[in-house]
């Protein structure tokens, strides 16, 4: 798990690296992604899209000057987290943990 000061920025790395092995390939093929591999990439671009939803609805609300107390910011936060959690589980039966070396179908 990346630590709250730096999460962004580790993120933003590991997802560049993402980024140029996606723009290097012709097709999904050239990839070689492995079964694990290819439920992580279905993860990663559902959670691009979310963030770019909760980006855009973070960037309003600065725009707008409308802002929750951080109390309200939390329990968001842990709902919207038990809904992710929930999609992925109904979709790929399991809910993936934080470090791929845990990674393992059952």
């Amino acid at each position: 798990m990346n630590m709250s000061y730096c999460m962004f920025q580790n993120t933003a790395t590991d997802l560049r690296q993402c980024l140029e092995a996606m723009d290097a390939a012709e097709t999904m093929a050239e990839l070689e992604l492995s079964r694990d591999e290819k439920r992580s990439y279905d993860l990663m671009r559902e959670y691009c899209e979310n963030f770019l939803n909760i980006a855009e609805r973070l960037d309003d609300a600065d725009a707008f000057g409308v802002a929750k107390p951080q109390s309200d910011w939390d329990q968001e936060a842990a709902e919207f987290i038990a809904a992710e959690d929930k999609k992925v589980a109904s979709r790929y039966g399991y809910v993936p943990k934080l470090h791929p070396s845990e990674w393992q179908d059952k």
